[in-house]
């Protein structure tokens, strides 16, 4: 009974942090920092169920925190960085430029925060990245008939959102989906094979080119950390090439990527947002704007000269720049280095496919800011980064605990007769 609560939780979860429970509920917003979620608990315009749905949540990880109070501690702290990153920007309600809206997004930030740190806790690390991995299934089987059945979210880009705000949600989803699949071991059966067919499926009908890198380039980071040598070399020279064909065709070839692609040199009107972005930052680069306050508060100031009202700087480094200045930037950088280091020393060390998600996640994320804003919010691409390191912590001491049981079993063989030692 208590695994199926987990379970549920999580699936529900990820819903909240994906937008899917808001999308199906009646709202429209990508879940953000400081945005979407911040307006449905205040009242706003959201649906009266989707209040009642995030009080519930709301409630459940706090009380599952408190009565995993010790534990919970124990996974928060197991990677300092965190708590460090998440302290300042609970700080920044000193400088910020709206208090309330710091104040009301940083609430949100520690709920989600305690709920992830909950939920890896109470799961063993290869059962979370199977029930992620059922999670985004489920989540792409609903998306298929709500296609059809729900209403249009107002979304002008072509692909479909499915039970998703956006077509970068349902990409984001499916990437998530085909990276967990990939990460649960190593036998392929026919219904993972068939989950995963869903998610490709899915994943190309969105359209989101951003999620399409997104899955690849987690793939191919899996796939040259298991590899040897002399295929890692091969693969870097294949990828540099890659790098420099697409170069030449953005920058020589422009009419033809953008026919062929179905993509314009400004990527849909982000290159515009990001110049008038990094004119702010260096309005306040070093502390940034407070937490959750700039698109609260100062939003106009660039939606005024764009053409959709962005909300978020669709590039996750300009983002969390704008929140927290570079000193925040900083703390996410050294957060994702601690993270890549531990996924190494789970997979060199301990041949812990628990390192081998990690990984995934972590480029994952490093590909997804380029083009949208998952540092530090209560996004799908976040939330799952935050539960991976967790889960990647007591997935370090299991296999220490399992190392050192070892050790004593055979130092026991050793030195005591064979009926001296149990089975």
């Amino acid at each position: 009974m208590k695994q199926t609560f987990d379970k549920v939780f999580l699936f529900f979860f990820l819903a909240m942090t994906s937008g899917a429970v808001r999308r199906v509920l009646g709202g429209h917003g990508a879940l953000q920092a400081g945005g979407s979620n911040s307006t449905a608990i205040s009242g706003g315009n959201s649906d009266p169920l989707l209040l009642m749905f995030t009080v519930l949540l709301t409630s459940a990880a706090i009380l599952g925190g408190f009565l995993k109070l010790r534990r919970i501690r124990t996974v928060l702290f197991s990677m300092a960085a965190i708590p460090a990153l998440y302290l300042f920007a609970a700080m920044s309600i000193l400088w910020t430029a709206g208090a309330i809206e710091t104040v009301r997004a940083c609430a949100y930030l520690m709920i989600y925060l305690v709920a992830a740190a909950y939920i890896a806790a109470e799961l063993r690390p290869a059962e979370l990245v199977r029930c992620t991995a059922t999670s985004m299934v489920v989540l792409g089987l609903l998306s298929i008939p709500a296609q059809f059945t729900l209403p249009a979210n107002g979304d002008f880009a072509p692909g479909w959102t499915g039970v998703f705000p956006q077509k970068n949600d349902l990409g984001a989803a499916m990437a998530i989906g085909v990276a967990a699949l990939a990460a649960a071991g190593r036998k392929w059966t026919l219904s993972r094979i068939g989950a995963l067919a869903v998610c490709v499926a899915l994943l190309v009908l969105s359209q989101s080119f951003t999620a399409v890198v997104t899955a690849a380039i987690a793939l191919i980071g899996v796939f040259y950390a298991r590899s040897s040598g002399q295929i890692r070399m091969v693969l870097l020279v294949s990828l540099a090439g890659a790098a420099m064909i697409f170069a030449f065709t953005v920058s020589s070839l422009g009419d033809f990527f953008t026919s062929t692609t179905g993509k314009d040199l400004t990527f849909t009107g982000r290159t515009e947002i990001w110049s008038m972005v990094a004119a702010k930052i260096l309005e306040r680069p070093v502390l940034g704007y407070g937490y959750g306050a700039f698109w609260a508060t100062q939003a106009d100031s660039i939606n005024q000269f764009s053409v959709w009202k962005p909300g978020q700087s669709h590039n996750g480094y300009l983002d969390i720049c704008l929140n927290l200045g570079v000193s925040g930037l900083l703390l996410v950088l050294f957060l994702i280095a601690e993270s890549l280091r531990r996924a190494r020393r789970l997979r060199s060390e301990y041949r812990s496919r628990a390192g081998v998600w990690l990984l995934m996640v972590v480029l994952m994320l490093l590909v997804r800011n380029f083009a949208e804003a998952s540092f530090l919010d209560l996004s799908l691409t976040w939330s799952t980064m935050l539960m991976a390191v967790f889960s990647a912590r007591k997935a370090e001491y299991l296999a220490m605990t399992t190392a050192v049981t070892r050790r004593h079993r055979d130092r026991a063989i050793e030195i005591l007769p064979p009926a001296a030692v149990l089975p």
